[in-house]
């Protein structure tokens, strides 16, 4: 998915942020304090970074925590969330 162009056919008056390099990660759009802004997957984006760019699991964790989760880029800034597994799902 082109996560860009698809943000901009859905909203075409906000003015949202993408992480780019990591449209596969793109998991939704959410509104904090009146605020729509773009949500991706935590886990798949160490999960890209460790195929793409071949970082460890720890390398990954820290790129992402030092370059993505750590830029604040104002009120429109990305969200990282962390998908959590209900037990009914593992089964």
């Amino acid at each position: 998915m082109d996560v860009a162009a698809y943000i901009n056919d859905i909203y075409p008056e906000e003015e949202l942020m993408t992480i780019d390099g990591f449209d596969e990660a793109f998991i939704g759009v959410g509104t904090v304090f009146n605020e729509t802004i773009t949500c991706y997957d935590r886990d798949r984006i160490i999960g890209i970074l460790m195929e793409r760019d071949r970082l460890t699991q720890e390398d990954a964790e820290e790129y992402l925590e030092f370059n993505i989760a750590g830029a604040y880029m104002g009120k429109k800034t990305p969200i990282l969330i962390s998908i959590v597994e209900s037990e009914k799902e593992k089964n």
